[in-house]
């Protein structure tokens, strides 16, 4: 709200005269139904480009997230040596905090990070991160704003 931000569109769809932006909250999100097991765990897996983040739920509330990142692809791209050190900086930072466990592995073809995060310990404010909802959040809400981050959740 109160923010102008420019964007350009291209269309394939000649028949698409205007655009709308509408307010939601978290009641319009789809309902999201699960595959749960015998004690009421589920997972949903957000993914994009090189990146894999893993939800789990207990009884339609959010328990832990597990990021994986593999960035396996060409180590000479100009955003490799950024990311190579975000995520080493990421994975060192919070293997420190009490609920999280990181791995941070290199070789020659590139990086894995892995983030754990055990999300009834956490407390919240140790770690910034929009992707890592807060303790019981339920899965339409994390569905529904992965996507609008480009993921494509399952």
């Amino acid at each position: 709200a109160k923010k102008s931000q420019s964007v350009k569109v291209n269309l394939t769809n000649p028949n698409i005269y205007y655009v709308a932006f509408v307010s939601k909250t978290t009641n319009d999100y789809p309902v999201v139904d699960l595959n749960k097991n015998d004690l009421g765990y589920a997972t949903m897996t957000c993914k994009s480009i090189n990146d894999t983040i893993i939800y789990t739920f207990k009884n339609d509330e959010l328990v832990t997230v597990k990021e994986e990142v593999i960035y396996n692809f060409n180590v000479l791209d100009q955003n490799y040596s950024s990311e190579f050190s975000k995520y080493q900086s990421k994975c060192t930072n919070y293997d420190v905090i009490n609920g999280v466990n990181t791995s941070f592995n290199n070789s020659t073809n590139g990086f894995t990070a892995v983030i754990e995060v055990d999300m009834a310990i956490l407390e919240k404010d140790k770690i910034d991160e929009k992707f890592y909802y807060s303790y019981k959040e339920v899965p339409k809400v994390i569905k529904f704003e992965m996507e609008t981050y480009g993921y494509k959740c399952e």
